[in-house]
């Protein structure tokens, strides 16, 4: 026997309404229009039930809009809304807006650095020209740190110029709809310890165990890998990034 789920009721609009969401839509960017009348009409929809009203009206559909438009957008709106608009209105909802994702708290940042694998490093040279590099990476203790085999190279010049970097992490889903993104400042060293650097290896062979096996890498690099833990430390240069402040920002669900 099949069972059929219930019909889900159709909401009643009053022209006034339509003609307010078509009149603000108007104003939107034609790339988020569409996803913002969906979420406008899903919040004044949901607004008219709780309130238990039988259809929308103009003033639920402006809660909405003051409820669920990104923030940099909320001058625009209250512009085509008019007088009506609150002048101060906060969303009180808990999950993120649409279109503005929520600070990341430092456990939460944390806890991305520790599952996150690639980076960026942000550099400057002696003459200000900035340079961004796509690195592997590990955090630990606060601190970000990552390996490299050559003793030349521009990132390596622009550490030698200007120890102050930027390094920032980040994911999304290819939609956009989900996402984290971490930026952290700090002031970048090249560690001479050899028990820092073999533990730091140890750790990213954890983390990349194919790569860390020789995999991918040239015959010269293979036979320092081959020699040992205590060739690799001597061999690899590993570079801490140590943070003075750091930020991240989240939408959705987390991958992890």
């Amino acid at each position: 026997m099949r069972i059929h789920a219930p019909r889900k009721m159709s909401v009643v609009w009053e022209p006034g309404a339509r003609v307010l969401m078509d009149r603000v839509a108007a104003d939107i960017p034609a790339f988020v229009r569409g996803m913002v009348r969906r979420v406008i009409s899903q919040e004044s929809e949901r607004l008219t039930a709780e309130a238990g009203e039988e259809c929308v009206g103009e003033a639920t559909v402006r809660r909405a809009f003051e409820l669920r438009t990104p923030r940099p957008m909320l001058p625009l709106l209250r512009k085509a809304l008019g007088g009506g608009a609150s002048q101060a209105a906060t969303p009180d909802v808990d999950e993120p807006m649409f279109a503005v994702g929520a600070p990341m708290s430092r456990a939460e940042i944390e806890e991305f650095l520790s599952w996150e694998r690639t980076g960026r490093l942000g550099s400057c040279s002696a003459d200000g020209r900035p340079y961004v590099v796509p690195l592997s990476f590990l955090y630990e203790g606060g601190a970000i740190y990552y390996h490299w085999f050559a003793d030349e190279g521009r990132k390596v010049r622009n550490i030698a110029a200007n120890r102050r970097v930027c390094f920032e992490a980040d994911w999304s889903t290819r939609d956009q709809l989900c996402y984290r993104s971490v930026v952290a400042d700090g002031t970048i060293e090249e560690s001479r310890d050899i028990r820092e650097k073999a533990h730091v290896l140890d750790r990213l062979a954890e983390r990349f165990p194919e790569y860390a096996a020789g995999a991918g890498h040239a015959a010269d690099v293979r036979g320092i890998i081959d020699q040992g833990r205590s060739a690799m430390a001597e061999a690899v240069r590993i570079f801490r990034i140590g943070i003075e402040s750091m930020t991240g920002k989240k939408k959705g669900q987390a991958p992890y």
